[in-house]
């Protein structure tokens, strides 16, 4: 509704006055307000993509974890994500390492081969 009140009011010529000028002000702080808010909005979804996780690996290592890895996922650089493997230990902590690392694929390898049992088992079952 105030949309085409404003509308009308921004569409005529300002020989009014200075007290009729009013709804032109009002309309104008109205506009920007929402032009405001769009924008805000739009940084904030530009900003957070439901896609990723809150962190990613931003550096990786070399040494093997002293924690019994359970699982990993594959990360691809995006940066400030840096490509890596992400091993998730028993206690619930994320390792970030080299993927081109021999312990590293040997690992992968492992879970990857154990899981495949799991759901084998469950399969069969």
């Amino acid at each position: 509704m105030w949309v085409s009140q404003c509308s009308a009011a921004l569409h005529t010529e300002d020989t009014s006055p200075k007290d009729q000028r009013q709804p032109r002000i009002m309309c104008s702080m109205k506009i920007m307000l929402c032009m405001a808010l769009i924008a805000a909005v739009v940084v904030v979804k530009a900003s957070v993509d439901p896609g990723k996780f809150s962190s990613c690996c931003t550096k990786v290592s070399a040494a093997k974890p002293k924690v019994h890895l359970v699982d990993f996922l594959r990360q691809k650089a995006d940066p400030p994500c840096v490509e890596a493997v992400m091993f998730i230990g028993e206690d619930g902590s994320i390792r970030c390492s080299r993927p081109n690392l021999p312990w590293v694929i040997q690992k992968v390898k492992e879970i990857s081969q154990r899981k495949e049992a799991l759901r084998n088992n469950e399969s069969n079952a």
